[in-house]
C-alpha cells in the first residue's frame, strides 16, 4: 500500500497564462492529429525558459553563470520546508524577521541544505487565463534582500515560491543576482501549496536540460508521508 501523497505545485501550460509581458507568447498547436490521417497526436510548442512554473539558473540573471544544462539532476529536489506567509500583503517585501517568527512560531528551523519554500496564497488568488493577468501579479510580495541575505546564510540549496518573482516588479533583479550568485537555486510560480500538509516533505522540480539554458519549465510536486514507499 502507498505510504506517501504526491502533491502536483505546477501550473499549467495552456493558451492565456500569465506571463513575462516581456517573453514572447506561449504557442501551442496540433501538428499531427489522427482525424486528418496522421498516425499520431502531437502538439507543438513555442515557449520562452521562464514560463509557467520554472526554474532560473545562474545564467539567467550572470553571464558567466552555469547553464541549465551544466547543473546536476539532483540541483532541484531535496528536503524542502514550507514557510506559511499568507498573512503578508500585497507589495509587501518580506524581510528577515518575517522568516525568523515563522521559524519561531513554527518551531521548525530552516537548516543548511533545505529549499526554501514560500507560500504568500498572493498568485492563487490572481491567476486566471487571461495575459492581462500579468498586471495585477506584478503587485506580488516580494522577498528582501535582508531576507535573502539571512537564508543565503544559513546555506539553503534553493528557494521556490507562488509567485512569479522574489524580487519587486520593475527592479533590475537585485534578489535574483544576490541568490543566483551564492548558488542559490530559484523556482518560481508554484501552486496548490495549501495542499502540503506538514512544513517538511521532499521537493521535486526538474527541468528540461536545454543547452546554453537559462532556466526551464518544470513539473514541480511535493511528496510527504512515508518515502520509505518509494522502494517498496
Amino acid at each position: 500500500m502507498k505510504k506517501y501523497n504526491v502533491v502536483d505545485l505546477s501550473r499549467t501550460l495552456e493558451i492565456g497564462m500569465p506571463q513575462p509581458m516581456s517573453l514572447p507568447r506561449l504557442g501551442m498547436w496540433l501538428c499531427l492529429r489522427q482525424d486528418w490521417g496522421d498516425q499520431v497526436n502531437c502538439q507543438a510548442l513555442l515557449l520562452a525558459e521562464h514560463v509557467g512554473t520554472n526554474c532560473d539558473a545562474p545564467f539567467h540573471v550572470l553571464q558567466d553563470g552555469a547553464t541549465i544544462d551544466s547543473l546536476p539532476a539532483d540541483a532541484f529536489m531535496g528536503p524542502a520546508v514550507l514557510v506559511d506567509l499568507r498573512h503578508v500583503a500585497p507589495l509587501s517585501i518580506i524581510d528577515r524577521p518575517e522568516i525568523q517568527a515563522w521559524e519561531a512560531g513554527s518551531g521548525v528551523a530552516i537548516r543548511e541544505a533545505d529549499i526554501v519554500v514560500l507560500m504568500t496564497g498572493f498568485d492563487d488568488k490572481h491567476w486566471r487565463l487571461s495575459p492581462n493577468a500579468a498586471k495585477e501579479l506584478k503587485r506580488r510580495p516580494s522577498l528582501g534582500m535582508d531576507a535573502a541575505e539571512y537564508l543565503a546564510g544559513k546555506g539553503i540549496a534553493a528557494i521556490g515560491m507562488d509567485t512569479g518573482s522574489p524580487d519587486v516588479s520593475g527592479t533590475d533583479l537585485p534578489v535574483h543576482r544576490y541568490l543566483l550568485g551564492r548558488g542559490v537555486l530559484i523556482i518560481e510560480s508554484l501552486t496548490n501549496l495549501d495542499q502540503i500538509p506538514g512544513p517538511r516533505f521532499l521537493f521535486i522540480a526538474l527541468p528540461l536540460k536545454i543547452r546554453g539554458g537559462s532556466g526551464s519549465p518544470v513539473r514541480a510536486i511535493a511528496v510527504t508521508g512515508d518515502l520509505s514507499g518509494f522502494l517498496a
